[in-house]
């Protein structure tokens, strides 16, 4: 999705042109007085600038040049790409009023969390007044950002009232600092801003609850997640000097905040950024959900694993101290260093299914269809041709090998005796034979399956029961499953090798819904491709039929199926009926057929995930890629037609199958003909 697609609260004309001029007006004075500071600081420098890197030298222990030259790398690399960052918006979001905010923010504080800029233009009376207006800018700036991020309007409505609250906290502070000998105490300067981000974040979540469409709240998690970093590196470098002075005079302790915290909180710092181009570019909107979820995973796993790691210093030292009469350190962290490492990965997986458990199944739409996910379709590596029907008899019917297997049912090779013809036989679940609502819904729903006559489905040559066992009798189809014969074809197909196997199935699904049947397990393991003896008027050389008609609604198996109805295989499952597949009709199948299509035509599909959690949530919320960032060369409309078959709401996708099937080969004759 192109930035040019997205709907921004666009502003009227020439308040527009006012705010661009405001915008370049402050980034000249904020490039200017960086550029002017940097050069004079670094070439000139004026005695305070030069005390202050000395005192920083006499506490660390370095050598003045490299004091210098590290700071001035690092937060010379933070500054050079936050301004970048702030440019790149104002490229591609002139227009937009948050566009317009969040770049000037970005542009005003790259200098302001820059020392050199910040002391060098203290200490010089000609640019200190220009640095305490651009200060009181940045801190403005980003506060209003974070109050209308993502649609420009504040919520609630008043919230604007707090930027005069701030201007005058901000201008009294940093007039403190700037003109006076007083200066705010430190910790009371860090508790009224974590204050301000906090009241901004309460009014993000009222926001995310209340008002927000999908891609808002995505927005909001990636914006939300950067500044929970930004703030979180930046307290970590400032907190512990300020609330334990006797770390200022420590040489270690200035070392390590030297050499590790201050690289530590400018990427910390630049994380707000990176996630505010992801936020207004709206890119890779949804990735944000699993760097949460492992954020918070690894977080609280090095919480944990911290605690337990000192407690057990402190324990296995006063074990040894009451032991051997004296005190071994050494021998402590060894075997509390051991007994972490030999905890790290049970605890990584045990915090990884908690999490998962809270992140992705708090939604009541999907919590029941979790429960029983993983059994989602996982081809076995290996199929032993032997199964334990083998050489016995079922009817009328000899079985042979076993030429499939789902998670609730087993496939044969057949033959009928009195017609002495092939069959493929599949057995049903005997555990579901006992119950008597199986075996009504088995004989009505085989009799309507059996009476479907259509070439591109499977049929049904008799059903039955015997010693408890259910069965179903089909005709033996030579020749390969679809997914196979994407394999082989190296993943995907060219659209005028797919559009024959989708009109084919889209007959079958067609003819099957008129009939009152809903598939709602269509994927490519489910399409047996059948070879023909002479390609067919369309130039097909093979016949694509569907198999396993109506099965998924009598034996739910080989899908997913809980308590409430789910029912479906993961991958291609439409979200209606990840809420409730009783009250689905043909329409989800024209989602699954979406997926299908998309996946043929791409080699890939439209949501992919190792995490049933994930793919749930991609499924029910996630809008679907467009199948032309993968294959350009497909025609705009083969484009718009899968992203229609892929809408979250059913009454936004097509109404018959066939109108899919129709559009996609109108795309096809218009792109060739051109």
């Amino acid at each position: 999705m192109t930035v040019e697609t997205v709907v921004y609260s666009r502003v009227k004309e020439s308040r527009l042109l006012m705010e661009r001029a405001l915008w370049v007006g402050l980034v000249v004075l904020c490039v200017g007085l960086f550029g002017w500071s940097h050069l004079s600081g670094i070439f000139a420098p004026t005695a305070i600038v030069q005390q202050g890197f000395e005192n920083l030298s006499t506490r660390t222990g370095f050598s003045l040049n490299f004091v210098i030259a590290y700071q001035t790398i690092i937060e010379g690399i933070f500054s050079a790409l936050t301004m970048l960052a702030g440019f790149i918006l104002f490229w591609r979001l002139s227009y937009s009023q948050v566009g317009l905010w969040f770049s000037a923010a970005l542009i005003a504080n790259a200098v302001i969390f820059n020392t050199l800029a910040t002391q060098s233009m203290r200490t010089d009376p000609a640019l200190m007044h220009f640095g305490y207006f651009l200060a009181l800018c940045a801190a403005l700036l980003r506060f209003n950002a974070l109050l209308i991020f993502p649609n420009g309007r504040y919520y609630p409505s008043w919230a604007w009232a707090l930027l005069p609250i701030e201007l005058v906290y901000f201008g009294l502070s940093l007039y403190l600092n700037r003109f006076t000998s007083e200066r705010v105490p430190v910790p009371l300067e860090l508790i009224f801003e974590f204050g301000f981000y906090l009241l901004t974040l309460i009014f993000q979540i009222q926001r995310f609850r209340c008002i927000s469409t999908k891609g808002q709240r995505q927005q909001t998690k990636w914006v939300v997640f950067g500044l929970g970093v930004a703030i979180s590196g930046y307290y970590a470098a400032s907190l512990p000097a300020a609330l334990i002075p006797a770390l200022s005079t420590d040489q270690g302790a200035q070392t390590f905040l030297f050499l590790v915290g201050k690289p530590l909180s400018m990427i910390c710092l630049s994380a707000i950024a990176v996630c505010m181009l992801i936020a207004l570019f709206r890119y890779k909107l949804w990735n944000v959900d699993a760097l949460l979820n492992r954020s918070l995973v690894y977080g609280l796993l090095t919480g944990t694993l911290g605690v337990l790691y000192f407690g057990a210093i402190i324990l296995v030292q006063g074990g040894v101290e009451a032991v051997t009469q004296s005190q071994q350190p050494a021998v402590a962290v060894a075997a509390s260093t051991l007994v972490i490492a030999a905890l790290f990965q049970p605890a990584r997986k045990w915090i990884q299914r908690f999490m998962d458990r809270i992140f992705y199944t708090n939604d009541p739409r999907f919590r029941a269809a979790a429960v029983t996910a993983r059994r989602g379709e996982m081809p076995p590596a290996r199929m032993d041709f032997a199964g334990a029907f083998t050489g016995t008899r079922l009817g009328g019917y000899e079985v042979y090998e076993q030429i499939g297997k789902g998670g609730m049912a087993e496939v044969y090779r057949a033959r009928q005796i009195a017609l002495k013809r092939e069959a493929a036989i599949k057995i049903l679940p005997t555990d579901s034979a006992t119950k008597d609502e199986f075996r009504r819904r088995f004989e009505r729903e085989a009799q309507m399956i059996a009476a479907l006559r259509h070439p591109n489905i499977v049929q049904i040559y008799d059903y039955g029961e015997q010693s408890g066992v259910f069965f179903m009798a089909m005709e033996y189809l030579h020749g390969q499953d679809l997914r196979r014969y994407l394999v082989k074809q190296g993943g995907k197909l060219t659209l005028a090798q797919a559009l024959p196997i989708i009109v084919d199935i889209a007959n079958a699904l067609e003819y099957a819904h008129e009939q009152g049947l809903v598939h709602r397990d269509v994927k490519p393991s489910n399409v047996m491709l059948q070879p023909l003896s002479t390609p067919n008027r369309h130039g097909a050389v093979c016949r694509a039929v569907l198999l396993d008609f109506g099965i998924a609604r009598l034996i739910e198996g080989d899908t997913i199926s809980t308590s409430t109805g789910t029912v479906g295989t993961l991958d291609y499952i439409a979200p209606e009926q990840i809420i409730d597949a009783h009250e689905v009709d043909g329409r989800a199948d024209i989602y699954s057929l979406g997926v299908m299509v998309f996946e043929m035509l791409t080699g890939k599909r439209p949501f992919q995930s190792d995490n049933w959690g994930r793919l749930v949530l991609a499924h029910l919320q996630m809008p679907a890629p467009d199948v032309r960032d993968l294959v350009p060369d497909l025609p705009p409309m083969t484009a718009l037609a899968i992203r229609r078959a892929l809408q979250k709401e059913p009454d936004q996708r097509f109404d018959r199958v066939s109108e899919f099937a129709q559009m996609l080969g109108s795309a096809m004759d218009s792109y060739y003909t051109h």
